[in-house]
């Protein structure tokens, strides 16, 4: 029964793919919230904590469940994640836990520094969970002498539970279903177990109609990374012709940015353009 024997293997690392939908919420939240708007320094000082408690209670009690999820998930898998080829987390950024004391810039997904545990969580959870679909279809075309069927792929930002091997509270009675009991007289008890038939149910009930996943994980592109030398530069030589701004206009801005709101949205602009 090969599926079942590749199952029992990768067993906790699909465990923690039924996490994936709330990690991937965080890090789309966590991406429109931060990208270009938070600087280096600020990020690493921060606690997760201290950013929870800025947030009105209905986001911060769904980013809590959120960030527990995620938690779950890098305990099951975190030690695979230094040898994870596509996406390597250092030692030095290999944290115990994700909670409330946690530095605000490890959930900042990144391809690099801390911001890459998320990053690389998710890329290893999405690559466990392609790899036993297609594993399975494999098995399943070669044991029915037919060729594999294409399966359907769900955008990662569209995906939820119905999606994954959502198996955890209903695997025992599946594994009860198909176990025998006899009892011999001066031989005790003797248990056995269908296998085929277990490997048949397991099959129909968590793997068929499973989609590929198609990876997409948005990075948060720090604020002080915008305004560089080269960007400017870069403008410079894009925008033609230039001008020097005369007195008058430069007072018609100023004008024009008398409060607050007027001024966060301009350099909004500003962030887009430098990007």
């Amino acid at each position: 029964c090969p599926i079942l024997q590749e199952f029992i293997k990768e067993e906790y690392k699909l465990r923690a793919t039924q996490y994936l939908p709330e990690i991937v919420h965080l890090q789309q939240w966590v991406y429109n919230h931060f990208n270009r708007r938070v600087g280096h320094k600020e990020a690493a000082k921060d606690t997760v904590a201290v950013f929870l408690k800025t947030l009105p209670e209905p986001v911060r009690k769904k980013l809590e469940e959120n960030i527990l999820s995620l938690d779950k998930a890098w305990c099951l898998v975190r030690d695979r994640l230094l040898e994870h080829g596509r996406l390597k987390v250092s030692v030095e950024h290999l944290i115990a836990r994700f909670d409330g004391n946690t530095p605000l810039e490890y959930l900042l997904p990144t391809t690099t520094g801390p911001g890459v545990c998320t990053t690389s969580l998710v890329d290893f959870l999405v690559l466990t969970h392609n790899n036993f679909i297609e594993y399975c279809s494999t098995v399943i075309a070669e044991q029915e002498k037919s060729e594999s069927k294409l399966k359907h792929r769900v955008p990662i930002t569209h995906i939820h539970k119905c999606h994954l091997l959502d198996y955890e509270q209903q695997l025992n009675p599946i594994i009860l279903s198909h176990c025998h009991y006899s009892l011999t007289v001066g031989k005790g008890q003797d248990i056995s177990y269908d296998l085929p038939a277990l490997q048949k149910h397991f099959v129909e009930k968590f793997v068929h109609g499973k989609p590929f996943i198609l990876l997409d994980i948005p990075h948060v592109v720090y604020k002080r990374d915008t305004y560089t030398t080269e960007s400017f530069a870069a403008i410079r030589s894009k925008v033609h012709p230039q001008e020097f701004l005369s007195d008058q206009v430069k007072l018609a801005i100023l004008n024009e940015l008398n409060s607050v709101q007027k001024l966060s949205e301009a350099l909004d602009t500003v962030d887009i353009v430098l990007g």
